[in-house]
């Protein structure tokens, strides 16, 4: 489909890594051997999103909004083998400036029909539409918060403030994780937030 075209060069050189790693072939891993920086991205913006509209349905913005944002985002700004982090911040960057304006009303077309618009619920809706620009802003001060946590705790904290109950815990496991495979490869540069800061690594 449209999205897993977006990344999919990404996909083919993750997987190219993970058949040198695991000496075998790439038609011989699963099919969910990997996930791109994209999917990875999706998830953690829909989490955000979740708790933060988690009392206001109706000015939440829907999840086809949230992924058609965030794959043309990551079309075209983000590297093909970057760190999730990186990736990530360039996505939100970004994704303002793939939303359009047709005939005065907020536009997201359908990338495979153009003359469909996702965001047709925001017409006659300002309030909704200010939520969403609003989301978008907070999205960049929240992953600012969450760079600049340190350790493994505050990662958590963080991560569970702004990503909900039950997220910090996981986000903290694979930090740790990521350490681990650093260290083990020699390539940890340093661990002074919640992004790592490893040296020619990519996000996973």
């Amino acid at each position: 489909a449209w999205f897993d075209q977006q990344s999919q060069k990404e996909r083919q050189i993750r997987l190219a890594a993970e058949a040198a790693r695991a000496e075998v072939t790439i038609d011989e891993l699963p099919a969910d051997t990997v996930t791109t920086t994209l999917q990875d991205s999706v998830r953690l913006l829909k989490l955000h999103a979740r708790n933060s509209f988690a009392y206001d349905d109706d000015t939440a913005p829907p999840s086809i909004v949230v992924t058609t944002l965030a794959a043309r985002a990551y079309a075209e700004a983000a590297p093909e083998n970057g760190a999730l982090e990186h990736v990530l911040r360039l996505i939100v960057r970004a994704m303002p400036d793939m939303i359009q304006r047709r005939r005065g009303h907020l536009w997201i077309p359908n990338p495979v029909n153009d003359e469909e618009n996702f965001a047709d619920r925001y017409v006659g809706h300002p309030e909704r539409e200010r939520a969403l620009y609003e989301w978008l802003r907070k999205l960049t001060s929240d992953l600012d918060v969450l760079r600049d946590a340190r350790g493994l705790d505050q990662i958590a904290n963080v991560a569970d403030v702004i990503l909900g109950s039950g997220s910090g815990q996981r986000i903290a496991r694979r930090v740790a994780a990521r350490v681990q495979d650093a260290r083990a490869a020699g390539r940890l540069a340093s661990m002074s937030t919640g992004a790592l800061a490893v040296s020619g690594a990519s996000g996973h």
